[in-house]
C-alpha cells in the first residue's frame, strides 16, 4: 500500500511542477493550493491558533443530510478568512 501512495505522491508532484496545463484556470488553481500547501514558513508562522480560533468562533455545522441544525455556509466563512477577519464577527 506504500508503494501506491509513493507513486500516487510522484504523480501529483510532477503534475503540480508542471507547465502542461497552466492555461487552464482550475489547473492554476489547484497549483495555488497545491504549493500553498507546501508553504511551512506560513503554516508555521500562521500556526493552529487562527484555525482554533475560527472554530470557536463558528461552532458545529451538518455533518449529514440529516442534521439541520444550523445553516453553515462554508463559502461565506472561506471568504471572511480570506480578509483578515479572524477574532471579528462576520
Amino acid at each position: 500500500m506504500a508503494q501506491v501512495q509513493n507513486l500516487n505522491t510522484e504523480r501529483i508532484r510532477t503534475l503540480m511542477e508542471s507547465e502542461i496545463y497552466q492555461n487552464l484556470e482550475s489547473f492554476q488553481k489547484a497549483q495555488i493550493f497545491y504549493h500553498s500547501c507546501l508553504d511551512m514558513e506560513t503554516i508555521d508562522r500562521l500556526s493552529l491558533q487562527n484555525l482554533h480560533e475560527l472554530l470557536l468562533h463558528l461552532g458545529m455545522w451538518c455533518m449529514s443530510s440529516n442534521d439541520r441544525k444550523t445553516k453553515f455556509n462554508v463559502l461565506f466563512y472561506i471568504r471572511w478568512l480570506a480578509i483578515g477577519r479572524i477574532g471579528h464577527k462576520p
